[in-house]
């Protein structure tokens, strides 16, 4: 078994920001972690206990290498699997505008997490991504806004928001 090597400051931009936000030891559940860069660096410096979700065989490999903690599969089945308030965390980096339910996938994230952490893409805008930016939260718009927001209309910009 090869010994892979993880040069720690050289996270992604977006993934350091989102690391900024989790709080030492914390239960974090990252889905589409890819490689498990963002876990491995949690569990490193903010000593957290971590699990991700991911689609992608060969990605899930790279994870279990790196001694990240993984599931295979794909996230709107697996999320359903945890009971409520499992996790002080739930990540999407980049994520979310791949699914195909976003609206049902959010759902259930804020049952199984005490807080989510969203990355957009830079194609999603609308006005879902104003309140979003300038309110932190959506819990106070319609289901149709939501919808909306989540499916993509336009260009827009990116950023990570922790809810």
């Amino acid at each position: 078994m090869s010994t892979l090597k993880f040069n720690h400051s050289k996270i992604r931009f977006d993934l350091q920001i989102i690391a900024s936000w989790i709080k030492p030891h914390s239960r974090v559940l990252d889905l589409g972690c890819g490689e498990g860069d963002l876990l491995l660096y949690l569990k490193k410096h903010k000593n957290v206990v971590g699990t991700g979700i991911e689609h992608d065989e060969a990605k899930v490999a790279q994870c279990i290498e790196k001694g990240v903690s993984v599931l295979q599969g794909d996230i709107n089945e697996e999320v359903l699997d945890y009971p409520d308030d499992t996790f002080d965390y739930v990540i999407l980096s980049q994520t979310l505008q791949q699914v195909f339910e976003p609206a049902a996938l959010i759902a259930s994230i804020l049952k199984i997490g005490k807080k989510a952490v969203y990355g957009i893409g830079m194609f999603v805008f609308s006005a879902g991504t104003m309140v979003l930016f300038f309110c932190g939260h959506l819990y106070d718009v319609s289901f149709s806004l939501i919808t909306m927001f989540f499916t993509g209309i336009g260009m827009g910009f990116t950023y990570a928001m922790p809810y």
